[in-house]
C-alpha cells in the first residue's frame, strides 16, 4: 500500500492522506474506499501528490488559480453598468 495525499478537494474539503495503489506508472492513485461495499477511487496525477511538501505547493498554486479567477469575475462585476429598457 501507497501513502498519497489527495489534493482533488483541497479547496472545499481540505487535503487528506489516503492508503491506495500506484497504477499506470504512476498516473493513477486507486484508494479502496469501503471494504462493505467494495469499491474503488481513482485520481489522476494532479489530483494525488505523493509527499506533503508536494501536496501543500498543489494546494497552494489551486487557491492561486482560483482567487484570479475571482479577481477577474470580481472586476467584471465591478465594471457591469445596468440601464432599464422601456
Amino acid at each position: 500500500m501507497t501513502k498519497a495525499y489527495i489534493t482533488k478537494y483541497a479547496l472545499t474539503r481540505g487535503i487528506y492522506i489516503a492508503e491506495g495503489e500506484l497504477k499506470n506508472d504512476g498516473e493513477v492513485f486507486v484508494q479502496r474506499r469501503d471494504r462493505e461495499y467494495n469499491f474503488e477511487q481513482f485520481f489522476k496525477k494532479k489530483e494525488f501528490q505523493l509527499t506533503e511538501e508536494e501536496a501543500l505547493a498543489r494546494a497552494d498554486k489551486m487557491r492561486a488559480v482560483q482567487l484570479k479567477k475571482l479577481a477577474k469575475e470580481y472586476q467584471k462585476l465591478s465594471e457591469l453598468e445596468f440601464t432599464i429598457k422601456e
